[in-house]
């Protein structure tokens, strides 16, 4: 991998090398910082889980980086990223890819371990990202608004492999709407998975998004469809719902489906202090997506259903809850507490609580 990787980027800088300008290049950095706790408790006292940041959560420390050149026609991105201050993950350095614009900018070309999201969706974006790959993406832009491209993935054990790639366009017309859509290939067909997506951005106040996937072979596999919808009543109170279907293959569950709903309304009291609550409802039960819903605004900016998460054999049952939190912001730092309560499905546990609390800050 690593050898790939170093000849990926060798040849996209000698590429790359003939744009070069009298203007001084840049070297800008951004990044971020989360730490948190929570603590959960079913019924009858017995602590389930304890935060642990070596897993799932928002502890991690990042600093992405991204030179270019004067002219902006080429470039080298990065990123260092440490997960889990219990020691339970390595510091890494990845995500570092060289770039560069041709014919004005119309084509753009990226190789190493990529970043993008160029034809991904609005929500969620599990397919039609390049983000943590290794290979070289490929981007057309005919005309203002639109991108069409390919992903070319690279493997050490199998080289360049055509038949995993990723295909795909997005066209965004300004203050009207942005579409995506493309398709995931795969060696089988139920791993090849069509995606499309949709956000609308024609009404100020108004947050309008959907997205949805289904493989070829929807018999082995998760057929989804997202939706997000929110408005802004007042400057102050924003009211939003967050729902998913999912209709598992007629191989692991006879095509039964879930249904998720994740209504929240939010109030910002003043310009640091912000409440809200949410009561979500789950047509599942699953240990690890029930966890996984405690945090509504974790400092990531991560929010409600994790479509994947059920476990279809506990798919005729439900669970549903209720949150409130608060947030404090100051600049780009953020502290939020919250506590919820869900109702579960079971014979042994039937409560369950999660005390949970966040900081995070980006730049």
């Amino acid at each position: 991998m690593k050898k790939l990787l170093v000849a990926l980027l060798v040849l996209a800088a000698v590429g790359f090398g003939a744009f070069a300008q009298d203007a001084a290049p840049t070297l800008t950095w951004s990044g971020g910082f989360g730490a948190g706790f929570a603590a959960v408790t079913d019924s009858g006292g017995t602590n389930v889980y304890q935060y642990s940041p070596t897993t799932w959560g928002p502890d991690r420390l990042r600093l992405s980086f991204n030179y270019k050149d004067g002219g902006g026609n080429y470039g080298l991105a990065g990123r260092f990223q440490y997960k889990g201050f219990n020691g339970g993950v390595a510091p890494v350095l990845n995500r570092i890819n060289a770039w560069g614009k041709f014919l004005n900018g119309m084509v753009t070309v990226k190789a190493g371990v990529l970043d993008g999201y160029e034809v991904a969706g609005p929500i969620w974006d599990d397919y039609g990202t390049t983000d943590g790959k290794t290979g070289v993406w490929v981007g057309v832009s005919p005309m203002d608004g639109l991108t069409v491209g390919y992903f070319l993935p690279a493997s050490t054990t199998a080289g360049w492999t055509f038949q995993t790639g990723i295909a795909g366009f997005a066209y965004s017309v300004k203050n009207v709407v942005d579409l995506n859509g493309g398709v995931n290939l795969g060696t089988t067909n139920a791993s090849t998975v069509i995606f499309w997506g949709a956000n609308v951005t024609a009404v100020t106040g108004l947050t309008l998004q959907g997205e949805g996937y289904i493989p070829l072979d929807s018999s082995a596999g998760i057929i989804s469809i997202i939706e997000n919808v929110g408005y802004n009543v007042t400057d102050a109170l924003t009211v939003s719902a967050m729902m998913s279907q999912n209709l598992y293959g007629s191989q692991a569950t006879n095509g039964k489906i879930a249904l998720n709903f994740f209504p929240k309304v939010a109030y910002k009291v003043s310009d640091t202090v912000s409440v809200g609550a949410y009561v979500p409802f789950y047509s599942y039960y699953d240990d690890q997506g029930v966890y996984l819903f405690m945090d509504p605004m974790t400092c990531w900016g991560g929010a409600g259903i994790l479509p994947a998460a059920a476990d279809p054999t506990q798919i005729s049952k439900f669970a549903f809850g209720a949150g409130p939190y608060v947030a404090v912001t100051q600049g780009k730092a953020t502290l939020t507490l919250g506590d919820s309560f869900y109702i579960l499905p079971t014979t042994t546990n039937t409560t369950r609580n999660v005390l949970y609390g966040n900081i995070g800050f980006s730049f």
